[in-house]
């Protein structure tokens, strides 16, 4: 049976850390992966310092997980649109690179933190980088099966 193991990217923040304290409370050993730590980390929880785009790392840590969660992003709109590519690398390609980890370590399940902005015409480049991961986990589902 695989491990009981949850990783939640962008754990440090609001929605991230409610979840994994739901998540720990539920049972699952917890590990966070954020660029900072948080300040609701758990003594359960096991914390890890990290850049979303560092491929290795995210190999490392994502090995023998059950599920993973990724509220990772820039979220703030004004910051999203005065950084187009940051916003892009973080919540586009950094998605990217957890679903082929996703894949690779054969994660049983993958859950994506969205946006209301995706159906929307508000939002601007965090609108267009939550529409573009959407269908990226859309697309890992269909052509590699991760759930």
């Amino acid at each position: 049976m695989k491990s009981r193991t949850i990783l939640v990217f962008g754990g440090s923040g609001f929605l991230g850390s409610h979840v994994a304290d739901a998540l720990s409370g539920a049972g699952y050993h917890v590990k966070i992966y954020d660029r900072k730590e948080s300040k609701w980390i758990q003594a359960n929880q096991e914390m890890i310092i990290g850049d979303l785009l560092d491929q290795d790392l995210i190999n490392k840590h994502i090995k023998n997980c059950y599920a993973v969660y990724n509220f990772a992003a820039i979220a703030d709109l004004n910051e999203a649109i005065l950084k187009p590519l940051e916003t892009a690398r973080i919540n586009i390609l950094g998605n990217v690179q957890l679903l082929e980890a996703c894949k690779i370590n054969q994660v049983k399940r993958y859950v994506y933190a969205s946006s209301v902005y995706v159906h929307s015409r508000e939002g601007g480049f965090y609108r267009c980088s939550k529409q573009a991961s959407e269908n990226y986990v859309v697309e890992y589902q269909k052509s590699f099966g991760l759930s």
